[in-house]
């Protein structure tokens, strides 16, 4: 009898624990949820504010780009291009020019490649200045 009372009591132990987890998943989930919506309606609300702004810029006559900023070199553990030599038809490393033919008015065509990629050595060597005034700046002497 003692035996049956302990196994029951153990199961209900069981049940509530697993009871409180799956709630807990479920609050979890849901602040998630919520979370996710704030930050979708302040990107929303970003973009929109974003792109107003440079509408009025450019009603304004400023000209507006996006500049990519690297940090290069293997000792500054920046960006650093990657050649792969040998490729067919190469002329200098990585470089490769192919013969395409002629077209119907004499021109000659040629198919150039360059084969090569960069290397991001660390994290922080790759950036993007967004929305850069560039009709704004200054001419060093």
């Amino acid at each position: 009898m003692r035996n049956e009372e302990m196994k029951g009591y153990l199961r209900r132990q069981i049940e509530n624990k697993h009871k409180r987890a799956e709630d807990d998943y479920k609050a979890e989930l849901t602040n998630a949820t919520q979370t996710q919506a704030l930050i979708d309606q302040q990107e929303r609300s970003f973009y929109s504010y974003a792109e107003q702004a440079l509408k009025q810029w450019n009603d304004q006559g400023k000209n507006v780009s996006n500049i990519l900023l690297l940090r290069t070199g293997e000792k500054k553990r920046g960006v650093v291009g990657l050649f792969q030599p040998g490729v067919p038809g190469e002329v200098s490393p990585s470089l490769s020019v192919r013969w395409m033919g002629i077209n119907d008015r004499g021109a000659a065509s040629y198919l150039v490649s360059l084969y090569c990629s960069a290397a991001v050595l660390a994290h922080d060597a790759i950036a993007v200045l967004e929305n850069v005034d560039i009709g704004n700046y200054h001419e060093y002497k």
